[in-house]
């Protein structure tokens, strides 16, 4: 099957009017920086809740990638959650459970995964994923999701059940072209879902040689709605570390990009305008 064929898929990841808030990254093409981003978002959603007066905010990322997801690797974390419980059924999967096989970094960030492994994919319970990230969304106060490119049965739930839903694409034109058609596969099967086009390594300087945001714009169809400069050597100090950006390089580029874009889906303002966190609503199913 084309990765752009979608099949029939479950049900949603049920949505509740406490759950959590939670935000979908995909890449368009391999490569594109997804993990990179999510990892970086999370650390950006726990800090500007925090400062808008959430206490100890608690966000998750989830690898739904279990051929070859990279979370753990890029934050250097042992996995908890194990192929067993992906293949045990949703009746086994609960809220304790999920606490229980999340994984805390230093940085405070928890990350639900399983080590990568050969037709993972393949083995796992549709069903039992969805129960996972159905429980983490009453445990945590949002999540993050890295969602594979190559679709999966449980892919189109979890975008449907994002609050925002981001596609990574960089700025050449078949990784643009992708994005559109990707999008437009996704918007066919299901109109209420929109991707969100970034535009990951990014630069505003750019040569007269080098395609430009509105370049972009008319490719895909709409307008970005963010920009995220390239910066290879903080996020290659940072994948050594085993840390998110923003705890090497606070004060770099791409965290400022990726700050901003945080802030704008959590519908917060400004840095400079302390106002209060609005009232999370969840997208009905």
């Amino acid at each position: 099957m084309s990765d752009l064929e979608i099949p029939d898929m479950p049900q949603p990841v049920s949505h509740n009017a406490n759950g959590a808030q939670v935000f979908a990254f995909m890449g368009a093409v391999g490569g594109a920086g997804v993990t990179s981003l999510s990892i970086q978002t999370a650390l950006s959603t726990q800090k500007l809740l925090r400062t808008r007066g959430v206490k100890d905010p608690e966000v998750c990322i989830i690898d739904l990638d279990f051929d070859c997801g990279s979370v753990l690797s890029h934050l250097d974390l042992p996995a908890r959650l194990t192929h067993a419980h992906l293949r045990s059924g949703a009746a086994t999967i609960d809220a304790a459970l999920t606490s229980a096989l999340a994984v805390r970094h230093a940085s405070d960030i928890h990350v639900l995964a399983a080590a990568p492994r050969l037709s993972g994919n393949d083995e796992v319970d549709p069903s039992s994923v969805l129960s996972m990230m159905d429980a983490a969304s009453t445990i945590y106060d949002a999540l993050i999701l890295d969602v594979p490119r190559m679709w999966r049965p449980w892919t189109h739930a979890a975008i449907a059940a994002a609050d925002k839903f981001g596609l990574i694409t960089e700025m050449t034109i078949p990784s643009l072209a992708a994005a559109r058609a990707r999008s437009e596969a996704i918007t066919d099967q299901q109109n209420n879902v929109q991707a969100e086009l970034i535009l990951n390594r990014y630069e505003r300087r750019a040569m007269k040689s080098n395609l430009s945001a509105k370049d972009a714009t008319r490719a895909f169809g709409r307008a970005p709605v963010a920009t995220i400069c390239p910066d290879a050597q903080s996020l290659h100090d940072a994948m050594n570390c085993g840390q998110p950006v923003g705890c090497v390089h606070a004060d770099s580029r791409y965290v400022k990009d990726v700050d901003a874009l945080t802030a704008m889906w959590l519908g917060l303002k400004s840095e400079d305008n302390k106002s209060k966190p609005r009232r999370w609503r969840r997208r009905a199913a």
